[in-house]
């Protein structure tokens, strides 16, 4: 989708753009196994095939896990060589508010009852994200920084 965006605007595809976009690929699909997880069941009883049915219910919220972290690790690697700006560190300092928001899902568990409770934190999460990565670029490009 981020490709696709960056195809209509008339960006040149290069290792960095794609670079870019990966940890908004990431994010997406922490959204969608925190989905997967609530619905394990259901999934299952339907005879649907995810992520989640194949790590089973006690594995599953640690993709989620795994996923976050992967996002931010990726937003420090990309910042080392310059691929994001030292601005696009801002980023970062969504890590430790969705670390906690994770603690709560974990608590409350992944189930139908918890579906709403637990889209709720991991979709905000994606937007704060996407404000922060919005910012750290345009601060980039201002001549200061």
């Amino acid at each position: 989708m981020f490709l696709i965006v960056l195809f209509v605007q008339g960006i040149e595809l290069s290792l960095s753009n794609f670079l870019i976009t990966i940890p908004l690929w990431i994010h997406i699909a922490m959204i969608l196994s925190v989905n997967n997880a609530c619905d394990l069941i259901g999934d299952k009883t339907n005879g649907r095939k995810t992520l989640a049915i194949l790590l089973g219910p006690r594995k599953a919220p640690y993709m989620i896990l795994a996923e976050g972290i992967i996002v931010y690790g990726e937003i420090a690697l990309l910042t080392i060589p310059g691929v994001y700006p030292r601005s696009g560190g801002i980023q970062c300092s969504c890590f430790d508010p969705r670390i906690g928001s994770y603690r709560k899902m974990q608590k409350a568990g992944f189930d139908e009852s918890t579906k709403e409770g637990n889209m709720a934190p991991v979709s905000k999460a994606f937007l704060v994200y996407v404000s922060t990565f919005i910012l750290g670029f345009a601060l980039s490009a201002m001549p200061a920084w």
